[in-house]
């Protein structure tokens, strides 16, 4: 009889199960979305249109959902590009 190894397995679904649940207990602000792998220099009204050299490590958190950037650095409020 052969046995399936339980580890490896394991070491995926923990963390899974782990980011499963912190998102569930999240509350992003309007116009954002927990994210488990979002960019550590979001775009902003400012940097939308320049290459900005970032850091490309995964940050869990709250950001801005896809087609709306930050107003500004620091800011919590997500817009249109349109609106910059």
């Amino acid at each position: 009889m052969e046995l399936t190894p339980v580890i490896p397995i394991m070491a995926i679904v923990l963390p899974c199960l782990f980011y499963k649940e912190m998102e569930a207990n999240v509350v992003c602000p309007p116009g954002q979305s927990f994210q488990t792998c979002a960019s550590s220099c979001p775009k902003t009204c400012e940097t939308r249109k320049k290459v900005v050299l970032c850091d490309k490590k995964c940050n869990l958190g709250c950001y801005c959902v896809p087609g709306t950037v930050l107003k500004s650095k620091g800011s919590s409020e997500c817009v249109n590009p349109s609106k910059c």
